[in-house]
């Protein structure tokens, strides 16, 4: 029987980062597997007990100089132990590991992609090599992986939700849809699942079934700022709109002014309750804690020249010019041609 991959020695191997709604992101860690060598799951090629007390040796220096944060060190143990033991897939696995924690992605790729064609396969190392896959921008060989880690362990609700992020962004909406559906299946707990499928429906249209969608995540994750931006962006398409700026406004105005998908959706919904000057305030009060924050600036210009406050719409214009945002010098030469016309 196949053992499950334990924890390395070291933990941080990749961390993914992938867009499931506008301001939401999953961030899971994902194990390293560069410890694990399955009892009884050996190469096909005879090995000595001599080569295998070398490739104890090997494999202990290697996690010592991990455990001690010399990755450079470790990295050089493994590329030449890789060399004299091409057949032994712990090494690579490490190896593989130790290259994504110096940064070397498509190295770690290749050296994880070796040491599954070694075998044994495991769900646990395709999900790292489709996550890797993922961080390079390999979406097709991403997916590939995640579908494989999924057949391999249906069981495991990650691997669908992590492939469902992949399909969203190869434009397979159905596949996304049905791989979420599996993944609350599998666990009803995860809310990041049922935000992903509320994301779903916002972009068909169907905001009641997004409504429904995103009620879930917030029971499961009431604190969580994304989720609520999504349940008032629900609620404002079904035209709830004062309901929709009320649950944005309970937050703490810290919390808003600091989140721009929070500023942007509490903005909306005061815009359609005729309150463009509250909605302009608040986007002053993100623009005096961000001065550096080009688009903001210009954000702020854009609501104070709706809320009829021209004078200082062209101040913020202004600054984020400065800052070299082309909008902002538009808005500005627009302003001065009404001007001169004297619209």
């Amino acid at each position: 029987m196949m053992k499950r991959p334990g924890h390395s020695v070291v933990m941080g191997l990749v961390v993914i980062a992938l867009v499931l709604l506008a301001g939401a992101f999953v961030v899971w860690k994902v194990v390293g597997v560069g410890q694990v060598n399955p009892a009884g799951q050996g190469n096909d090629a005879v090995t000595t007990g001599e080569s295998l007390r070398s490739v104890g040796k090997v494999m202990e220096a290697a996690r010592t100089r991990l455990a001690n944060q010399e990755i450079a060190q470790a990295e050089i143990i493994l590329a030449s132990a890789a060399e004299q033991f091409p057949g032994e897939q712990q090494i690579y696995l490490l190896w593989g590991e130790t290259l994504a924690l110096v940064g070397k992605g498509e190295e770690s790729l290749r050296a994880y992609e070796h040491a599954i064609a070694l075998g044994p396969d495991h769900a646990e190392y395709r999900h790292v090599v489709g996550t890797i896959s993922a961080q390079l921008g390999m979406l097709e060989n991403a997916d590939m992986h995640y579908a494989m880690a999924q057949k391999l362990n249906p069981s495991n609700p990650k691997h669908p939700l992590y492939r469902a992020q992949i399909q969203r962004k190869l434009g397979d909406t159905d596949g996304a849809r049905a791989n979420l559906v599996v993944s609350t299946k599998l666990d009803p707990t995860i809310a990041i699942a049922w935000a992903g499928l509320a994301g779903i429906a916002l972009d068909e249209n169907r905001s009641q079934v997004a409504f429904a969608h995103i009620r879930r995540a917030r029971d499961l994750e009431p604190d969580n700022v994304s989720w609520r931006v999504v349940e008032a962006k629900a609620l404002r398409r079904m035209g709830h709109a004062e309901e929709s700026a009320n649950l944005m406004l309970a937050m703490d105005r810290a919390v808003i002014i600091s989140s721009k998908p929070a500023l942007a959706e509490v903005a909306l919904s005061l815009a359609l309750l005729d309150k463009h000057a509250e909605a302009a305030g608040l986007y002053v009060e993100a623009a005096e804690a961000n001065a550096g924050d080009p688009e903001l600036l210009f954000e702020t210009a854009m609501w104070l020249d709706r809320a009829g406050d021209t004078e200082r719409a062209i101040g913020y214009a202004s600054a984020a010019a400065q800052l070299g945002h082309e909008g902002a010098a538009r808005m500005l030469k627009a302003k001065e041609l009404a001007g001169a016309t004297g619209e």
